[in-house]
């Protein structure tokens, strides 16, 4: 059991070690060579999806992109104002070759004042897609913009996605 213990112990910091680099990967490589942050992500479908045709959990990927006009955030007496807006695109690539790929996109635009103690904000998205086919998808998820200290009274803003699912 000790045995056991000690190699799901040594498993799970390298699994740990591993997601820490893929995040920190994701985040460096936001910067496109034109000089625009771009935040994108790719995962397997975490769950069935059935309007995308995906019967079963990762049967195929999803690769989200945000591409911000407009990314700022700043501590102002007592609360932090928050203004994002972005472009959040998707694309459904399924494992089979047979099914369609779906993609989708539109802009997100937040203008919100937060408490000073409220680190993220997380963004209900309602998604149309279609498909290669011509088939429609609606899928739901969601965006968080997260905040931490940057320069002065600036906040510096990263946008992650989690999973999604059939609308």
């Amino acid at each position: 059991m000790r045995r056991f213990r000690q190699c799901f112990n040594e498993c799970m910091r390298r699994l740990t070690s591993i997601l820490t680099g893929l995040l920190v990967a994701s985040v460096a490589a936001g910067t496109a060579s034109a000089g625009k942050t771009v935040f994108s992500t790719q995962q397997a479908n975490l769950n069935s999806l059935p309007c995308l045709q995906a019967a079963q959990r990762f049967s195929g990927v999803i690769t989200t992109t945000s591409v911000p006009t407009t990314l700022r955030a700043k501590d102002e007496h007592g609360s932090r104002r928050l203004d994002a807006e972005f472009s959040l695109s998707i694309r459904y690539e399924p494992n089979d070759p047979s099914l369609p790929i779906y993609t989708g996109g539109q802009i997100v635009s937040v203008h919100v004042l937060l408490p000073t103690t409220q680190d993220s904000l997380t963004v209900p998205i309602t998604l149309n897609l279609t498909g290669a086919d011509g088939s429609a998808a609606v899928v739901s998820g969601a965006e968080t913009l997260f905040l931490s200290e940057g320069p002065g009274r600036n906040l510096t803003v990263l946008i992650a996605d989690g999973a999604w699912s059939c609308a």
